[in-house]
């Protein structure tokens, strides 16, 4: 949707009713911080809407996709076997970020 967004507009928007697409019902939007939240599950657009992200909540497990086309990630929050073996299973290759609170995959695009 944000890629959608971009080619009729020529930027991207870190505004989700701006985007053609349908939450289900009983999440609830926040556009302070842009994120629309579930019971177990967050979906993110970054204020300048050149990354969206889902996390779920209970396992540490994210995907990031940069909306340019840059990279797509897959994260690890907790740092457990399980979670790294998701990122593996995806394609994922690991990266030595020092700076991260996380385990970073890079995913195949």
């Amino acid at each position: 949707a944000e890629q959608v967004y971009y080619m009729a507009n020529g930027e991207y928007t870190s505004d989700a009713e701006a985007l053609d697409v349908q939450f289900p019902a009983g999440g609830g939007w926040d556009s302070d911080t842009h994120v629309m939240s579930y019971d177990n599950f967050y979906f993110q657009i970054a204020s300048n809407g050149i990354w969206v992200q889902g996390y779920l909540r209970s396992s540490g497990l994210s995907y990031v996709n940069y909306c340019n086309g840059a990279r797509r990630e897959c994260r690890s929050y907790n740092q457990t076997t399980s979670e790294q073996a998701v990122c593996l299973s995806m394609g994922g290759v690991k990266q030595n970020c020092t700076s991260c609170q996380w385990d970073e995959y890079i995913l195949n695009n």
